[in-house]
């Protein structure tokens, strides 16, 4: 009987409404009249990943195909500038302490930073996402059937990495504009200098022509010193994961609350750790980890706020809960000459009749849920 009624109801939205697309937006800007007009009449800032039909949740090819080439398009530049690209070649004083420190093997090397950098918050957002949207029905990938977690968790992970690319190439953008030399740079670079022209007191002699008598490979990352590339991916990975963990993970109970502020605190302990080895190793200068951990986490939180919409968004999605969909009263959806309007989704104002009766018995239904 129910279902029926249901059905009869859907037949009936989509005869008067003929929608296709919903696009998401975030609710907190529902909460007047007037804004919820800018909205439906305005264009969008949030990107279109998810397509809805009643309930059905679909991710298209074209979606997938402009998430690959964008993430693709940010590598290949990051390869430029590892292959391709020289850094900024600096002089360097005569007399200057700052550089002479001696080499020594990295307490975190690149191999560890990445495995943890990506390992936790793949396993966190995988885990998160199964155990939210598992029990919510299905949608479709491409042409197939998957579960709606899966969906979730490719969203999620899609965002995480655009994050990624963009703080690693404004960090790569700076180590090779500036060119910085790091602590050890002597001891790896070994420049033909005769230093005992060094000797006497305020002797400020800049050298500009010298040659790095040792690896070519080892000279060109002594001169990347500022920012720390170590400092500012830790830095992104492990406060975007924080950030997603306050607002995914639903905790009732006061202890569940203090061992999921444990975690988050683990993980920025893990990044701040990091950061303070590459001073201990004489790989950069105190001020080249402070600059990296600030591009870190700024990169964390635009990318929460503007890319994934994790930030600012409702209560109900802070506890875990998803939100039902609710259409645009019939008077608020604009047909156009030769081409379909989009329905927009969120919660609008309750004079709304018709929609907010139908989302009531969606909800009563349990079949809108997503």
């Amino acid at each position: 009987m129910l279902r029926k009624v249901y059905q009869t109801a859907q037949d009936w939205v989509s005869r008067s409404f003929d929608y296709e697309t919903i696009k998401m937006i975030d609710k907190s800007e529902m909460r007047s009249e007037r804004n919820y007009n800018s909205i439906v009449e305005g264009p969008l800032n949030n990107r279109k990943i998810l397509f809805r039909n009643m309930g059905e949740v679909t991710v298209k090819w074209q979606t997938v195909v402009i998430d690959l080439v964008t993430l693709s398009t940010g590598g290949i530049i990051l390869l430029i500038f590892l292959v391709a690209v020289p850094p900024m070649r600096r002089g360097i004083f005569c007399e200057d302490e700052s550089i002479r420190y001696p080499f020594k093997e990295s307490t975190i090397p690149n191999w560890l930073l990445y495995i943890y950098s990506f390992a936790i918050p793949f396993a966190v957002i995988t885990i998160t996402e199964f155990r939210l949207q598992r029990n919510r029905g299905s949608g479709t990938f491409l042409t197939r059937p998957v579960p709606l977690w899966f969906i979730s968790m490719y969203r999620s992970l899609i965002d995480f990495l655009f994050g990624c690319a963009a703080s690693q190439l404004v960090t790569d953008i700076g180590k090779y504009s500036i060119g910085r030399l790091r602590p050890n740079f002597i001891a790896v670079c070994g420049p033909d200098i005769n230093f005992d022209n060094c000797s006497g007191f305020g002797h400020h002699e800049y050298i500009e022509h010298y040659t790095c008598t040792k690896s070519l490979d080892d000279a060109k990352e002594s001169r990347v010193s500022f920012p720390s590339g170590h400092s500012s991916f830790s830095a992104f990975t492990m406060l975007y994961v924080a950030i997603y963990i306050q607002v995914k993970w639903r905790v009732n109970r006061s202890a569940m609350r203090l061992l999921k502020s444990g975690i988050q605190l683990s993980l920025m302990l893990l990044a701040y750790f990091t950061a303070l080895s590459r001073v201990m190793d004489n790989k950069h200068h105190w001020s080249d980890v402070s600059a990296g951990a600030l591009v870190g986490a700024v990169s964390a939180s635009l990318t929460a706020r503007y890319v994934s919409g994790l930030v600012g968004q409702g209560k109900e999605e802070q506890t875990g809960e998803s939100e039902s969909v609710t259409l645009s009263a019939a008077g608020r959806y604009r047909h156009g000459s030769g081409h379909q309007n989009d329905v927009e989704a969120g919660r609008g104002p309750k004079e709304q009749s018709v929609a907010y009766d139908l989302i009531n018995l969606g909800k009563r239904l349990r079949v809108i849920r997503t």
